[in-house]
């Protein structure tokens, strides 16, 4: 077998943190280039006029995952990428914004709480899976859309240089 284990694991120092920030937004069709290097985005570059739209999200809202699935008798593996976002008030602007989404194919880039930047979908995609818009009963309750993106990649979230976020956002 041709998949070697490289190195050991210490526990790190405590010092993280979990949570979602922000989640950053495009078409996968947009995607003009991608250049990964040992599981970090390097390179990407985006179509003329196309950009990564940002979403900020209520501090403990939200989330990411990638869950390993595949079948042992074929020797296939996937994981699952699924990214969780809670987009408050409910008003026209955001209910719109939110059926674009579900008519689209997306890749998401995602700004952990501990700055770090995790790309999910960035090879087929995300589509919403699951959503729904809420007034609310009680005066604490959710105003607004909760949203799950998901979509199944060959392989986990990439890391994307945090060097190339300000290009991203920028109409090319």
């Amino acid at each position: 077998m041709a998949c070697v284990l490289t190195s050991d694991f210490s526990l790190p120092c405590r010092r993280s943190k979990g949570g979602v920030q922000k989640v950053y937004i495009t078409e996968l069709a947009n995607t003009a280039t991608q250049t990964i290097a040992s599981g970090v985005v390097t390179v990407m570059t985006l179509s003329t006029g196309k950009q990564f739209f940002i979403y900020e999200l209520p501090h403990g809202s939200s989330s990411a995952d990638a869950t390993v699935g595949g079948e042992r008798a074929v020797g296939s593996r996937f994981y699952t990428h699924k990214v969780q976002i809670q987009l408050p008030k409910f008003e026209v602007a955001l209910r719109n914004e939110v059926l674009l989404l579900a008519q689209n194919t997306v890749q998401i880039i995602v700004l952990d709480e501990n700055g770090k930047y995790f790309l999910y979908g960035g090879g087929r995609g995300l589509e919403i899976s699951e959503g729904m818009g809420q007034t609310g009963t009680a005066s604490a309750d959710l105003n607004g859309f909760n949203l799950t993106f998901t979509g199944e990649e060959l392989d986990l979230p990439y890391e994307v240089s945090s060097s190339l976020i300000t290009t991203l956002t920028t109409p090319a």
